[in-house]
């Protein structure tokens, strides 16, 4: 996944990612790891990390805004 960002990464970084398309609505919000792939000009690459299948569904739920 390709995320925007202020903050240059190193390549290998662990980060966390947070989504929250409705700040009000706790079941639009997600928390995942991802280790860093990429970061140029203000995109970084990353990919998710100890994904569980929970998860997977929320994101995708997420994803389609059907929460």
């Amino acid at each position: 996944m390709s995320i925007l960002s202020e903050i240059q990464y190193q390549v290998g970084t662990e980060i966390e990612v947070h989504f929250g398309v409705q700040d009000d609505n706790p079941a639009g919000k997600l928390q995942m790891r991802a280790v860093v792939g990429h970061c140029n000009k203000g995109r970084v690459g990353v990919q998710f990390v100890n994904v569980e299948p929970s998860q997977r569904e929320r994101w995708w739920k997420i994803m389609r805004s059907d929460f």
